[in-house]
């Protein structure tokens, strides 16, 4: 009763304002009559704006009493209310800036609200800032004046603004779908970047090892639509371009993908153009480009896809190189010529043996990399040349055709009258000896300088220079130049002290002017003069002394030094000059062994590097702990034999690498490292004198003959049976002998093996190694019925892989989505070659439950290409939703108005969004809506 009676009292506007501030501190009914009391004072309406209650704060907001600072507090939570206060008008007349003194957030939720005044939102629009201004764009009364206002100050943002203009101004806006959404996001965005760790969190969900898989969100909605066979052209140009590559393949396996966009996509990643090497809807000259790719894999699905020419097919099986073919077939390089595929255009422009016609045809073509490859071949015509020198091509076009041996002299010395172009000509090697005279007497200094460093410029052109020069810059270059002849370095000494460092690094200085050199006061000439190989040794003993340890590190790198004089270095306090003793060629064996022992591992690694340390010392430092050390003895190619196979065995790989290579390295020492299992085997390739025992381990591609197989496959050695299983040339009866084979790693090799039928896949599925069959449940060649029978496997790394292989059944996959394993689940979810629809069933009957993990997900999005998807899935939780429903971005308000589980209140506020597609959306919604 007592209540009743106060709440009479708090509500009457009678009550007088100090039993009023009395009121206001007791319970929130109260509170919250006191609050909307038109008689309440300020300092209680004050007071009350601090309330933890949502209600009070509002009817605060709504109160004309309420202090002019408590408005801009209140605004941010409760702009409809501050719009709507009847005091707002008095205060906008007697005060046009007013508004003014509210925080940008404030501002722009304000602007957001129909209840704005236009006059503001047109004042806003040309004074306020864009933070501020954005709200604009979700008011629906936003005049045309304000909008082309906004268009003239933020350039930047100009995208959106028109986009609201053209939809404000339609008489019946179009009405968002979630396909459309997804690919506006995508036509706007090219790439996105994610912060690290964020692709797993976006892409799919794990909590613990006994949830089950989480729904991919962004990730599995792109590839979705890039292997949508009526995915729009531009959207695939767009996706083309993603930063992961499961989207391009998707993109690459699409039978709809534009010729232009595949052409884009040889130039990714190897899983890229693996599947356009496997897209039967390629055009033929794609598969002529990967026919020549560097993966042997995108090479082999050349060879495999049905539409591949049988001769393109043969020349890659046949191991004859696609180079060699076109090199041959001068129909190929007009083929590709012809091509619309860039590699292709690339491959004809380079070619000695394509026709001049035809590189006149390409020096036209809009690739700036094709013309500049017929720029350099020397099969190009004088006429062609002429077109790519025209002042309108590219300088560094020109610049490539004015070196071409092919090019007019008469062309030449017209091209040398544009001093831009001049600079650039001034110092190529290939410019005939009579351009450069012209040259030489250039009004630009630059191009004299450039003219002086030209190591072709003849020994009359720079005396003559010499003669006439006056610059500074342009006569160091000439003393630096090894043509130009003694008398004029002599002149130089004499009248240019400031040159003498030039001179003492120019290569063809007498020993007479080094030691006029050596006898300056200047350090730093002192120090280039030990470094000179022309430079007396009675010098060298004359500067030692005179120097600091930079130059006596010099003296001691000079290949001229005395011995004596080494042997006393060797000795030197400083770590630097006893490093380049020890790399030094005239240093004796006895200091290379001396140094051996030094305490600086720099030193130490230079012995090691030095081709004179004798093998003793090699052994010495082959068991040195840096490993650096040991890696420069392997390097070393004065190793012995002996002493590389104990380097094969050494635990750090960067060693093994080099001995892997090495010439000295033995035929046994190979094969050893063959079965190295960390990354040796593409240096073995390398070896020149590679055995085929060891080739054979290390590269499943080696063609190998028949007879030699069958040798190998007797061999003691378990790699190299192993070799021969995994080989794809080896036939099938060979492998059925192998098969019984007692050692696990030879199996695994057959059950690797891409080429190995089905009924040795079979029987290997039983093995008794999981990882036997591991592999069987990999291969591509294991059959529907046999995956099948494996997802029931008990070892979970085999269900995993059958999980991962295309070939795997629909009926194996509902299996495996529900595994006990959440890894195996999100793997199957995964699997490529589901359809939409099955993708959809899978998700569907793992009944999957993740609205926390969602929620969590949405609470931290602040990119709509980052959580647009998300917002459209059908567990996202309603609070999430009505948050979103006042996202600045009108695509997040689109999916919101999309939701079935959009509260209507949302809905009702959505209606009057300031975005004409966002209001049509919410309306058709809020019509089918019961």
């Amino acid at each position: 009763m007592l209540i009743q009676q106060l709440l009479k009292e708090a509500k009457n506007p009678n009550t007088s304002p100090e039993r009023l501030s009395q009121l206001g501190l007791l319970e929130i009914e109260v509170a919250r009559a006191v609050a909307k009391n038109i008689n309440t004072p300020s300092e209680t309406l004050k007071t009350l704006s601090s309330s933890k209650d949502d209600t009070t704060r509002k009817y605060v907001a709504g109160n004309p009493n309420t202090p002019l600072e408590v408005f801009s507090k209140l605004a941010m939570q409760f702009p409809k209310e501050v719009l709507n206060n009847p005091l707002l008008p008095i205060l906008l007349m007697s005060d046009a800036n007013f508004l003014e003194q509210f925080p940008s957030a404030s501002l722009k939720n304000m602007l957001k609200r129909p209840e704005m005044p236009v006059e503001f939102i047109e004042w806003a629009a040309q004074n306020a800032d864009w933070k501020v201004c954005e709200g604009i764009l979700q008011n629906e009364k936003a005049t045309l004046s304000a909008l082309h206002s906004l268009e003239q100050r933020f350039s930047d943002q100009v995208t959106k603004i028109q986009t609201h203009l053209a939809f404000s101004n339609s008489i019946v806006a179009p009405v968002w779908t979630t396909q459309a959404l997804i690919e506006d996001v995508l036509a706007k965005r090219a790439t996105y970047s994610l912060p690290d760790g964020r692709l797993r969190q976006i892409g799919w969900f794990s909590r613990d090892e006994n949830s089950k898989a989480i729904l991919p969100l962004l990730t599995y909605a792109k590839c979705e639509i890039a292997s949508d066979p009526n995915t729009p052209i531009a959207t695939l140009q767009t996706l083309a371009r993603d930063m992961y590559d499961d989207v391009q393949i998707c993109v690459a396996s699409n039978p709809n993908t534009p010729i232009e966009v595949l052409q884009e996509l040889t130039l990714a990643s190897d899983t890229v153009r693996l599947s356009l090497a496997k897209n039967r809807s390629a055009p033929i000259q794609l598969l002529q480009v990967l026919a020549n790719d560097s993966s042997p894999d995108v090479r082999r699905a050349v060879t495999e896809n049905p539409i591949s020419p049988i001769e393109l097919r043969a020349s890659i099986l046949d191991g004859v190189g696609v180079k060699d073919h076109i090199e041959n077939s001068i129909k190929t390089l007009i083929a590709f010529a012809l091509s619309p595929f860039l590699r292709s255009r690339w491959v004809a422009a380079g070619n000695p043996k394509t026709p001049s016609e035809i590189l006149h045809l390409l020096a036209t073509d809009t690739n700036s990399d094709t013309r500049r490859l017929v720029a350099n071949n020397n099969a190009t015509a004088p006429d062609t040349l002429k077109l790519l020198v025209a002042p309108s091509e590219d300088n560094h076009i020109r610049t490539c055709a004015v070196t071409n041996p092919n090019i007019p002299i008469e062309i030449l010395q017209q091209m040398i009258r544009e001093q831009s172009f001049a600079l650039d000509v001034a110092y190529h090697s290939d410019i005939p000896i009579s351009i450069l005279q012209v040259l030489a007497t250039n009004t630009d200094a630059r191009v004299r300088t450039n003219v002086a460093k030209n190591p072709s410029t003849s020994v009359e052109t720079l005396c003559f220079m010499y003669e006439k020069e006056s610059d500074l810059g342009v006569i160091g270059t000439i003393a630096l130049n090894p043509n130009t002849p003694i008398e004029i370095l002599e002149k130089i000494f004499v009248n240019h002290v400031n040159l003498h460092p030039e001179l003492a690094q120019n290569p063809s200085a007498s020993s007479e002017l080094l030691i006029k050199l050596a006898q300056g006061k200047g350090l730093h000439i002192r120090n280039l003069v030990s470094l000179h190989p022309a430079t007396p040794a009675e010098v060298l003993f004359h500067i030692v002394s005179r120097t600091n340890s930079i130059g006596r590190a010099y003296i001691a790198q000079n290949p001229k030094a005395p011995i004596q004089l080494l042997s006393q270095l060797a000795e030197d306090e400083s770590y630097g000059v006893r490093a380049a003793v020890a790399q030094n060629p005239n240093t004796t064996t006895q200091s290379l062994s001396q140094l051996a022992e030094d305490e600086h591992e720099k030193v130490r690694q230079y012995v090691a590097k030095n081709m004179l340390t004798p093998i003793s010392t090699l052994e010495k430092l082959a068991t040195d702990s840096i490993v650096e050390i040991r890696q420069a003895v392997a390097k070393n190619p004065s190793t012995p034999t002996a002493l590389l196979a104990i380097l094969a065995q050494d635990a750090k790989v960067e060693v093994r690498w080099y001995v892997a290579i090495h010439t000295n390295t033995a035929i046994e020492t190979l094969q050893l490292l063959a079965r190295d299992k960390v990354a040796i085997s593409s240096w073995i390739v390398k070896h020149p004198k590679a055995p085929i025992e060891a080739l054979i381990q290390v590269d499943s591609s080696t063609r190998v003959p028949l007879e030699t197989l069958q040798q190998l496959a007797l061999e003691k050695s378990k790699w190299i049976r192993a070799g021969v299983a995994k080989n794809v040339h080896t036939p099938m009866a060979l492998l059925q002998q192998l098969l019984t084979d007692k050692d696990a790693d030879v199996r695994l090799e057959i059950a690797l093996n891409r080429n190995s039928p089905l009924e040795i896949l079979s029987t290997l599925a039983k093995d008794t190694n999981w990882e036997i069959r591991v592999g069987v449940a990999g291969n591509e060649n294991a059959s529907s019925d046999l995956l099948m029978l494996m997802a029931s496997d008990e070892n979970l790394k085999v269900r995993l892989e059958v999980a991962k292989n295309t070939q795997t059944p629909f009926v194996a996959l509902q299996i495996l989505a529900i595994d006990k394993d959440s890894k195996i689940q999100e793997t199957a979810l995964q699997n490529y070659a589901l359809s939409r629809e099955q993708r959809s069933q899978l998700l569907h009957n793992a009944n999957l439950d993740f609205a926390v993990e969602l929620e969590k997900l949405l609470g931290s999005i602040s990119k709509s290409e980052e959580g647009l998807v998300a917002y459209l899935h059908p567990q996202a939780p309603t609070p999430i939703l009505a948050k979103a429903g006042r996202h600045d971005d009108p695509l997040i308000r689109a999916a919101v108005a999309l939701h079935p589980k959009t509260p209507e209140n949302t809905l009702k506020v959505l209606c009057q969004d300031g975005d004409a597609r966002v209001r049509a959306t919410a309306l058709a919604r809020m019509k089918d809506t019961p």
